[in-house]
């Protein structure tokens, strides 16, 4: 939702015949021979609405109504200065005023919908989008908004009938398009929003965002050669997009492309020192090439950081996660005859989740380390 949007609805069509400063100059000439002028006033408050100077356009806005204090569309672009101050209250007043004077003026209803939405007052928001949607059936921006308001609500019936409904209006709107594939995956049907956001690619085939989206689809079915192509599509665009150099680690790891999932994984996780997949994804790939001191590594790494991370956010206890990672460090460490460090992970890991009898197994069959008595005799 952009606040640009809510004020285009708030401002007429600037005149083709005067650029925008030349305009505003001839209009403030106007105000100060007539400054009493409603006329005047207004037509100077709207073109310094236009070139977006809110705090210029509020006095003279102002001023039209308390000239014509039954001027319902003052109200509501002074409620549009409210509304860009960051000013709520007072913009719902001016709007609400703005109804009441007029309850046709379209653009009230739209703004009030967004200042409820953007509250996350849902219901509400709805409210005031359906009597914009009355009077205009195919406003794509309106459906949308009601869309947004579905999904957030979960109601993904009436979600994708807005969604859709905004696409027929406006076909390459690239927020429903991907507003309608989030209502796809939400109710597990991954092969309408692959169809829905290859349908939208085609009008906007430069988009990063869509071939993301689309990728993480693709990968979620198991599509991982098509996946590559979209994730190499963002990371050509953008080499520090952390995420997609992440999956596309994960791609090749799936397909047995070892040594190109590698240096995804490493680059994904020093671009984000937070970004802990990539570190524990290294981990199991040079486990599984049998590389198992950099697994070592990899895994401590991990472990500490989630160790941290979740100390950060006050959180308790292990995790299946933890629980895994320790099970493959205690394997790395028997494959380098460490036997002790890997008791020492395998009961760590024991120590979250005690229903384990494949690990304690493998406890019970690592070698016993002899410590040999020191004499402390000195022979003659």
């Amino acid at each position: 939702m952009t606040d640009k949007k809510l004020q285009k609805r708030n401002s007429e069509k600037q005149s083709q015949d005067l650029s925008g400063q030349e305009k505003i100059e001839n209009l403030k000439k106007a105000v100060i021979d007539e400054p009493g002028s409603f006329e005047a006033n207004r037509a100077l408050g709207n073109a310094l609405l236009e070139n977006e100077l809110f705090d210029d356009a509020f006095p003279y806005l102002e001023t039209t109504v308390e000239l014509d204090p039954k001027f319902a569309k003052g109200y509501a672009q002074l409620g549009t200065v409210f509304f860009m101050r960051g000013m709520m209250p007072q913009a719902e007043e001016h709007f609400k005023k703005a109804l009441h004077l007029d309850y046709s003026l379209v653009e009230a209803h739209f703004n009030l919908g967004t200042i409820y939405q953007q509250n996350r007052d849902f219901n509400k928001a709805l409210s005031f989008y359906k009597e914009v949607v009355l009077v205009s059936p195919k406003d794509s921006e309106a459906l949308f908004r009601m869309g947004e308001c579905c999904l957030a609500m979960g109601n993904l019936k009436d979600a994708e009938t807005f969604y859709s409904e905004s696409i027929q209006a406006q076909p390459d709107s690239l927020e429903a398009t991907t507003g309608l594939a989030s209502v796809y995956i939400k109710n597990k049907e991954p092969e309408k929003a692959e169809e829905v956001l290859k349908f939208a690619l085609i009008s906007h085939p430069e988009s990063s965002a869509l071939h993301h989206s689309l990728a993480l689809i693709l990968e979620e079915q198991e599509k991982f050669e098509e996946a590559l192509a979209h994730f190499y599509r963002v990371v050509s665009k953008d080499d520090e997009h952390a995420i997609s150099l992440y999956h596309l680690g994960n791609c090749c790891a799936q397909l047995k492309l070892y040594e190109q999932a590698e240096p995804f994984f490493a680059k994904a996780a020093k671009l984000d020192d937070t970004f802990l997949e990539p570190v524990l994804e290294l981990g199991k790939l040079y486990f599984n090439s049998e590389r198992y001191e950099p697994a070592i590594t990899m895994l401590r790494e991990w472990l500490e950081k989630y160790r941290k991370q979740n100390e950060s956010l006050g959180l308790q206890g292990g995790s299946s996660e933890q629980v895994s990672a320790l099970n493959l460090l205690g394997e790395c460490f028997e494959n380098v005859n460490r036997y002790d460090d890997a008791r020492a992970a395998w009961n760590k890991s024991l120590s979250i989740n005690t229903e384990q009898p494949a690990i304690k197994e493998m406890i019970e069959r690592l070698p016993k380390v002899i410590h040999k008595k020191v004499s402390l005799t000195i022979d003659d």
